[in-house]
């Protein structure tokens, strides 16, 4: 019969309101059969209160009988402990148990009348493991296990023979002297958890005539107190050390024999020398074919790629062409694949550093998923751009051609970047999600348009607009007639495609006019531009409606197009490049700034297009490319690189941002020595190859070579290289990651979206 016991205890010393903080545990038992968990009792105290949930209550006057405590096969471990006045209130049993003097783990025989209860006592930590190994001048750890849901505290100390230790000093020597308790050091068992305590054995117990026999052991004892008074409670184990001692310990019985001394010593730098050999060898055979073979589909991957940005249209621009190709080229140089300007495309010696270095290979192959993210994200730009020149002008409302604008700004803002993170994929994802859209974006547009025909009529009806706009909106097709109160419904089937257009050109013109009226102020002053704007408001054409806005903005901002270029052609800007020195590996990134930070925020800063122009390669016949934009990033190529801003208005003229003078004529000019990166080179590959093969196999291979010279056997080169193959070959069988490639690195979360 299995019976669910409910235990609590409590101590002596804690008030009667801190004993609801029990242990809650369910005990699987049988007259057979003792309890599967733990009731532990306090390591300091030779007494405990403990109250047992019998299974059903006994008859009044039931006997209570307390037996002795036994271990796991039966025998008596104490008579004791006693329990005073038993009692039973209803069905719970209440024991006040004294004269504990047992450790470990006990089994508890209660009977109430008829029934038998068996429950386990836990008095004090547990060692994990007596045996333990001890290392000369290095510490050693014993194992502790501590059962109770409170820390337990506790002195200690080591006794062997006439010897005791009792820890570490500040300097790592052995800790001495620990006859008495206060020089024993505290130590502090965590609730329900293991930990260990550390000593460093004296040089006294080491014996270097058993330095490799494996008979150096000796007997000790464990000594825990728990408690400072002179009734502590007192814990021994029994120990085994196992003491070794090192070849370096054991060298001093070797020097009366000078000799034999050289002569080992030299059959020990032979051996070792062939046996590294092979078991070098071997590792780069490990580590350098899997990476061989992984370069060699990186660089089919690449030639994928390259079809794949053959095949983008001139729409998207050639510097979204340039990034791909750039990043693309990096990784082929990195690759020891010459760039497509040479006719060698393939650098053997180079190819074959870069196998043994699987850092490296696990680099480049975390850049390709990025790159295919990057041409990935340009065709479906071409596409949404071929899309969009098919659905041919005046067929769409000018809000959602201005809204597809900026979509397509924002893509190819992102993709002029040089390198992609997540953040710029998922943005040009949704971006680009938003311009494939046209069905739900149009059935938006609807509600949209009419909550903003709603909002002008609103503002059209206050004070000066309701007293002003008349005046201005009587020329305008379709103004009128938005600004009744009593506004056209929906029409049955909604509006056509071309009711849209007018709609939304009218909401457009409105807007502008409430700016107008909101500006009437500064048109004042401005008699003309006042002209110009109304008389673009007339036009239908998205792009005429958009001038007129930005006239307004300039004019709300106070800054106008004379006032960028007269800040340009006085110098009044500085051009900024960084790092300082850079490898064909870097990103170099230039910026041009005018220092008046207005300017560099304001609307008329947009009729003026900055190019930088690089010229690299001979400066007799330099190359010049041209990379758009007032913030650039780009890899530049191997060699000396010359980097020069120039800017251009709104009609494509140049604009003088230099004079004449000594001091400005090479204002914002930049030159550079593009140099490959130091840890890159054929001699850095080839050293770090072989530094992480002779480390993955010094541990092997001195065993091995230790084996050899106690064996007195003077093999030769050929045994030895292969005794090096064997090592290596058992470590790979038995530790297989310690030698084997690295898992690839995780791809994107696009990546694994796409693929799912």
């Amino acid at each position: 019969m299995i019976l669910s016991c409910k235990l609590f205890y409590r101590y002596r010393v804690l008030r009667p309101s801190l004993a609801l903080l029990g242990l809650y545990c369910t005990l699987a038992w049988s007259a057979a059969r003792p309890a599967s968990e733990r009731i532990v009792v306090p390591a300091d105290k030779t007494d405990t209160y403990l109250d047992l949930q019998l299974n059903a209550a006994p008859s009044k006057g039931a006997s209570i009988g307390v037996g002795p405590l036994k271990d796991s096969t039966g025998s008596i471990v104490s008579m004791r402990p006693v329990a005073e006045k038993p009692s039973v209130l209803d069905d719970t049993l209440h024991l006040h148990l004294v004269d504990m003097f047992f450790w470990g783990e006990a089994k508890l025989n209660v009977s109430v009348g008829d029934a038998a209860y068996v429950c386990t006592l836990q008095r004090g930590p547990a060692l994990a493991n007596p045996d333990v190994r001890a290392v000369r001048n290095a510490p050693s750890s014993l194992w502790l296990y501590n059962f109770d849901t409170h820390p337990l505290k506790f002195r200690w100390r080591i006794v062997s023979g006439a010897d005791t230790l009792c820890g570490i000093e500040p300097n790592g020597q052995t800790r001495r002297q620990c006859e008495w308790p206060d020089r024993w050091p505290e130590a502090t068992l965590a609730a329900v958890q293991s930990d260990s305590i550390s000593f460093v054995a004296p040089d006294s117990w080491f014996d270097p005539l058993n330095a490799f026999d494996g008979r150096d052991v000796r007997q000790a004892q464990l000594e825990l107190r728990f408690g400072d008074g002179d009734n502590a409670q007192l814990l021994r184990t029994s120990l085994t050390l196992h003491l070794e001692t090192r070849l370096l310990d054991a060298f001093p019985l070797w020097m009366p024999w000078i000799g034999s001394t050289w002569r080992i010593i030299r059959n020990v730098l032979w051996v070792l020398f062939w046996v590294t050999l092979g078991a070098v060898l071997l590792m780069l055979a490990q580590v350098m074919i899997p990476n061989f073979r992984r370069c060699l589909r990186m660089e089919n991957q690449i030639e994928g790629l390259e079809q794949r940005l053959r095949s983008i249209g001139n729409r998207c621009g050639g510097t979204l062409y340039t990034r791909s190709e750039q990043e693309l080229d990096s990784v082929r140089f990195s690759l020891a694949m010459e760039r497509s300007s040479t006719k060698s495309r393939f650098r053997s010696w180079e190819r074959l550093a870069l196998a043994g270095n699987t850092a490296e290979v696990n680099r480049l192959d975390s850049l390709l998923p990025r790159i295919e993210s990057r041409i990935r994200l340009t065709e479906r730009l071409d596409e949404a751009q071929a899309a969009a020149l098919e659905d041919g002008l005046g067929e769409v409302p000018p809000s959602i051609c201005w809204n597809r604008t900026k979509l397509f700004r924002n893509v190819q803002a992102i993709l002029t970047r040089q390198f992609l993170t997540d953040g710029d994929e998922k943005s040009a994802s949704d971006s680009l999600a938003a311009l494939t859209t046209d069905g739900g974006s149009m059935k938006d547009f609807v509600p949209e348009l009419e909550t903003r025909i709603a909002g002008l009529r609103r503002q059209f009806a206050m004070e000066p607009w309701k007293t002003k706009y008349p005046n201005l909106v009587g020329a305008l097709n379709g103004c009128a007639e938005l600004l009744q109160q009593t506004p056209a419904s929906i029409p049955d089937g909604g509006w056509t495609n071309s009711e849209l257009i007018l709609r939304d050109l009218s909401a457009i013109r409105l807007s502008l006019v409430h700016r107008i009226i909101l500006l009437d102020s500064l048109l004042d002053a401005k008699p003309g531009l006042r002209e110009t704007i109304l008389k673009k408001l007339e036009s239908n054409e998205p792009s005429v409606l958009d001038d007129a806005r930005n006239d307004l903005v300039k004019l709300a901002q106070s800054l106008s197009d004379q006032d960028v270029r007269t800040a340009l052609e006085e110098g009044m800007w500085d051009a900024y490049c960084e790092p300082a020195m850079i490898t064909d590996q870097d990103v170099l990134r230039c910026s041009f700034v005018f220092r008046n930070k207005d300017l560099n925020r304001c609307a008329a800063k947009n009729s003026f297009q900055c190019f930088w122009r690089t010229t690299a390669g001979d400066p007799a016949s330099p190359d010049d490319l041209y990379e758009r934009g007032w913030e650039i990033q780009f890899i530049p190529s191997r060699g000396v690189l010359q980097v020069t801003p120039e800017v251009y208005d709104s009609h494509g003229n140049a604009v003088a941002i230099r004079d004449s003078s000594e001091d400005t004529k090479n204002k914002g000019v930049v030159t550079f020595e593009v140099v490959p990166p130091p840890s890159n080179t054929l001699t850095s590959r080839l050293l770090r190859g072989l530094i992480d093969a002779s480390i993955t196999a010094v541990v092997p291979v001195v065993t091995v070579a230790i084996t050899q010279v106690q064996n007195g056997g003077q093999s030769d080169i050929g045994q030895l290289v292969l005794l090096g193959f064997t090592s290596q070959a058992i470590r790979a069988a038995v530790i297989p990651e310690s030698v084997s490639t690295p898992l690839e690195p995780a791809k994107s979360a696009a990546v694994v979206q796409r693929a799912a």
